[in-house]
């Protein structure tokens, strides 16, 4: 295997990843508002654990947000900046450029990040449907 396919399996997996991560999140999300209790008050009644799971859940997608806008801000500037070098040398070919190891990093930090809030959320789900189950049973 070439090194060249091991990254675009990262990022065909990594994609689909984010992808599932993000669809996970809105069906937690919807999941968590069918438990809503609000008997006879305008306000949002859930319980505590699934109001983590609510939260936990908005910072995944949170997450989800930055680890796209951080990482096209980097590239962007990184784009932008070598761009000008190039020009000023009168380079107007598709040159290599050489970049910082550190640009994937804020996204990389983001990407799991969002994936073990949204493991943590749904641990939250299940610990409160579980307890329901087993005081029902």
């Amino acid at each position: 295997m070439k090194l060249s396919e091991a990254k675009e399996n990262y990022y065909c997996h990594s994609a689909a990843a984010s992808a599932g991560a993000r669809q996970l999140a809105f069906a937690g999300i919807a999941a968590v508002w069918v438990f809503n209790q609000p008997q006879n008050q305008p306000r949002i009644a859930l319980p505590s654990i699934l109001t983590w799971a609510m939260i936990l859940l908005c910072f995944s997608l949170a997450c989800d947000l930055l680890q796209y806008a951080i990482a096209s801000a980097i590239w962007g500037y990184f784009h932008r900046i070598k761009e000008e070098e190039l020009a000023a040398k009168s380079i107007t070919a598709d040159a290599n450029v050489a970049a910082r190891h550190w640009f994937n990093w804020p996204g990389i930090i983001f990407y799991w990040s969002k994936l073990a809030l949204i493991i943590a959320a749904y641990a939250c789900i299940a610990v409160f449907l579980f307890s329901h189950l087993s005081a029902n049973a």
